[in-house]
């Protein structure tokens, strides 16, 4: 899985910072062609121009949102989120979680957003601490600074 998630980061950074082309050496070309990515025929030109599939844009930079071989970010998040939690907690080595949990972030998927909340929510219970409290802490953690945002926007 760690291999996995470590093709996948090739794939977001050969398109997005070195080349813009998509980096997928492994796949069917004519399938990467079809279901992967979009071709737009340009009116003008009538010629073809590759569009990504999924893409986030982030201060007008335009990121390609994680997939690896699955094809679909959410998909990704899905296959791959329950080796994280096994990784976490069998493995010795630290360096394949941290590869993938940067590798399921890097996929911007709600479905990680979910995974993670549920995790922690789970993680406290065993070690002990109330969620609810948690919870409520935060609340009032996110009212006192959405009061003075502008002075903290400032920062």
């Amino acid at each position: 899985m760690t291999i996995f998630a470590i093709y996948g980061i090739y794939e977001v950074v050969y398109y997005d910072v070195i080349t813009g082309s998509p980096g997928d050496f492994i796949s069917n070309p004519r399938v990467r062609r079809s279901v992967r990515t979009r071709h737009r025929a340009l009116r003008r030109h009538r010629e073809r121009q590759f569009v990504p599939a999924e893409q986030i844009s982030v201060g007008g930079l335009n990121i390609q949102r994680l997939k690896a071989l699955t094809g679909e970010p959410s998909m990704y998040a899905m296959s791959i989120f329950p080796f994280w939690i096994y990784f976490n907690a069998t493995s010795r080595m630290r360096w394949p979680v941290w590869i993938i949990g940067a590798s399921l972030v890097m996929s911007t998927s709600s479905t990680v957003l979910i995974g993670y909340a549920a995790y922690a929510v789970i993680r406290m219970r065993k070690l002990g601490i109330n969620p609810i409290k948690t919870l409520i802490f935060l609340g009032v953690l996110c009212i006192i600074a959405f009061l003075p945002q502008d002075y903290i926007a400032n920062l």
